[in-house]
């Protein structure tokens, strides 16, 4: 990344703009990717004091690539989402902290078995069509996007299928803690998502214990198992890293899911290309991962005074990686607004900007999206949307809370 002379002084004004990234209504019911447009081309180094957080707002590619590089300039440590301090979970973790619970980890996620799994996302893709069967008009949502990623992650773990709703449901609650929907006590509490989280731990504390006293051929025996130089999962990182998996594992891959299946209704024609060319679907999947963006944003903290494209940023200041406008970027994507079921090359930051944090589960995500399309395709190649969806109230998640199809 080029650098340039550092403009030390007081906080830039930007009396013209208005826009509060840290605000869950502007990706409920506003524009955030015109949002982010405007940010790039007027203040890609943006202070966003708003009504959850203070940060410094990134949009452009390559500050989001150099920060996610650049760990000891800009640690992890402080807390990694708006308005929430340090959770607890590798995502707010540095090194060497991070590096050793990350390769414990790495254990259960090696190539061969995310490989090995193929075969059963494809098996359990299919049984979640089998169970729509005849249906006609559904939920998308409900019927097929939170299903897919969800039983995947709780066979791999090792939990029963049936309890794959309970968790989902406890998941929505942590994630959708700004959304009535998902949380009764948005509006005035946080009890709601403290509690499932405790639900959460206790559930898999109870699989872990059936675990140690008979070890199966499963991801939580291979974690509880797991060895580097000695050192074992503690407890509490065991638990934090299960409820990690199921929130991140589910609730991302199921917005992309559906945020790729609208993209395919808004783009008819993209939608032809790959029914008449499946050879497509690889790229269709990453150009879904680029302009979906589930995953909106992580902060860093600055851990002495730096700068970014000249703009002076202070140590103990957060920045704000908006990946959704990263990756529509025109210095790096031609045309970067166009759905294009072929694009190539296509360097989309979807699973983070490189460095230590690089998405563990990129290849999994992957592997059930193209499941999905390639399924849907054969079966219900004319499906079609049959009335508006509804997003989901977070800064955090590109959600979508609803989307209803027929299925044809």
């Amino acid at each position: 990344m080029s650098r340039t002379p550092i403009t030390r002084g007081a906080v830039p004004a930007h009396p013209g703009l208005q826009i509060d990234l840290s605000d869950p209504e502007l990706f409920a019911t506003g524009d955030p990717i015109a949002a982010f447009a405007r940010l790039r081309r007027e203040a890609p180094v943006y202070w966003n004091d708003g009504v959850q957080d203070q940060f410094w707002a990134l949009t452009r590619y390559e500050d989001v690539v150099y920060v996610s590089k650049h760990p000891a300039e800009f640690c992890s440590g402080q807390g990694t989402i708006i308005g929430i301090g340090p959770e607890g979970s590798m995502l707010s973790m540095d090194d060497p902290r991070h590096k050793k619970l990350r390769a414990l980890v790495e254990k259960g996620f090696t190539a061969r078995m995310v490989r090995d799994l193929e075969p059963h996302t494809r098996e359990v893709t299919g049984l979640v069509f089998d169970e729509i069967g005849d249906a006609d008009e559904i939920d998308f949502v409900d019927k097929i996007s939170a299903e897919i990623p969800l039983r995947v992650i709780v066979e791999m773990l090792g939990a029963p299928r049936e309890d794959a709703r309970y968790l989902k449901d406890l998941g929505d609650v942590m994630v959708g803690h700004d959304d009535d929907s998902y949380n009764p006590t948005s509006a005035n509490a946080d009890a709601a998502p403290a509690q499932a989280q405790m639900d959460m731990f206790e559930y898999f504390k109870s699989l872990a214990e059936d675990r140690m006293k008979h070890p199966r051929d499963d991801l939580v025996s291979v974690l509880l198992n797991a060895d580097l130089d000695g050192e074992k999962f503690e407890e509490l990182d065991f638990l934090i890293f299960c409820m990690l998996l199921v929130i991140a594992g589910n609730e991302t891959t199921r917005n992309l899911m559906t945020g790729g299946m609208l993209l395919l209704f808004e783009n008819p024609d993209e939608f032809g290309r790959i029914k008449d060319d499946p050879a497509l679907l690889p790229t269709c999947v990453e150009e879904m991962l680029r302009m979906v963006s589930s995953v909106m944003h992580f902060e860093r903290v600055a851990t002495r005074d730096t700068e970014i494209h000249g703009q002076a940023i202070a140590e103990g200041e957060r920045v704000c990686m908006w990946y959704g406008a990263a990756n529509r970027d025109p210095d790096v994507f031609i045309d970067p607004d166009r759905f294009d079921a072929g694009r190539k090359p296509n360097p989309h930051l979807a699973f983070g900007g490189g460095g230590p944090h690089f998405c563990l589960g990129a290849s999994l995500a992957r592997q059930e999206i193209r499941a999905l399309f390639d399924e849907l395709i054969r079966r219900y190649p004319g499906v079609e949307q049959t009335g508006p969806h509804e997003r989901l109230r977070s800064n955090f998640i590109r959600g979508v809370k609803t989307l209803p199809v027929k299925l044809r």
